[in-house]
């Protein structure tokens, strides 16, 4: 299982770049379009790589998709943001539960890829634990968070995403595939930039936060991409629906990483723990992670 090493890799970078988003989110960049518009320009970055290795340009259609690809990677990171600008972040991670799920439906139509047995009753694990995460108590009734609903949006565009980014690989190296995503995730934050508002937004944004904050924001950048280079080539080397389905290990991860966090710098991350909530977040990633495990071992 070579590609689940590469997987956890990607999980443990993308741990650090979820908090980091939460606490630039909440306290310095309101503006989910600027935040991902910054996204897209530091994902220019592996093309620094073109004069040493080169770069293989397939035929137009495959160069198309592996652009589109690319640039429905930032759209998908938007409503992923703004769950993140709302809610507790060790409730919004698990929330990419729900991309196994469209993962595998649109694998299965687009790319062959088949459920079994196994797989069947992994989802219902997994689509319950999404939900038993996201519900709040508010007094004496349950209320689903609204970063629920961004998120089941932002897994079906990353279902889609995903799902597109393996049909690449499938038809072109993996280096060749990474590098023109890559660069469709630029174009995706030009296409954003044709809108006036963001483009004032970016520019206001970018001459109000600090130094400090402008760095912290690359640093995240290196960190996702580093993830991204993992997490695609596991997907390069094995089912793409193996491969998604294994993010539950994220949801460790950002739970305990967070939670510590809160406790020690709470002016930073703030999490609402007590018993009761880490009792329900502990059964929900457990079955979260039960469902991964099962996935992984059938």
């Amino acid at each position: 299982m070579e590609w689940l090493i590469f997987a956890i890799l990607a999980y443990l970078f993308w741990t650090s770049c979820n908090l980091i988003s939460k606490v630039l989110l909440t306290k310095h960049i309101k503006n989910i379009f600027v935040y991902a518009i910054f996204m897209g320009f530091i994902g220019l970055l592996p093309l620094l790589l073109i004069p040493f290795k080169g770069l293989l340009i397939p035929n137009i259609w495959l160069l198309i998709l592996s652009l589109v690809t690319g640039m429905l990677y930032i759209y998908a990171l938007m409503p992923y943001f703004k769950a993140l600008s709302i809610e507790e972040v060790s409730r919004v991670i698990p929330l990419w539960r729900f991309k196994p799920l469209f993962v595998l439906i649109f694998s299965f139509i687009f790319i062959g890829e088949r459920l079994c047995f196994y797989e069947i009753i992994v989802f219902f694990l997994l689509l319950f634990g999404g939900f038993l995460i996201s519900v709040k108590k508010i007094k004496d009734s349950f209320k689903i968070s609204k970063a629920f609903y961004f998120m089941l949006f932002s897994s079906f565009l990353f279902g889609i995403y995903h799902t597109l980014t393996k049909f690449v690989y499938l038809n072109q190296p993996y280096y060749d595939g990474f590098i023109l995503i890559r660069l469709g995730s630029f174009f995706g934050a030009l296409s954003i930039l044709l809108i006036k508002k963001y483009r004032i937004g970016l520019i206001e944004t970018f001459s109000s936060i600090s130094n400090k904050v402008r760095g912290t924001i690359i640093i995240y950048g290196i960190l996702n991409l580093i993830g991204l280079a993992f997490f695609n080539f596991a997907v390069s080397i094995a089912s793409v629906s193996l491969v998604s389905a294994s993010a539950g290990i994220q949801s460790i991860f950002v739970l305990f990483s967070a939670s510590i966090l809160s406790v020690k710098f709470p002016q930073l991350l703030k999490e609402e723990i007590n018993k009761k909530i880490l009792f329900q977040k502990l059964i929900a990633i457990i079955l979260i992670i039960l469902g991964s495990g099962i996935i992984i071992l059938y």
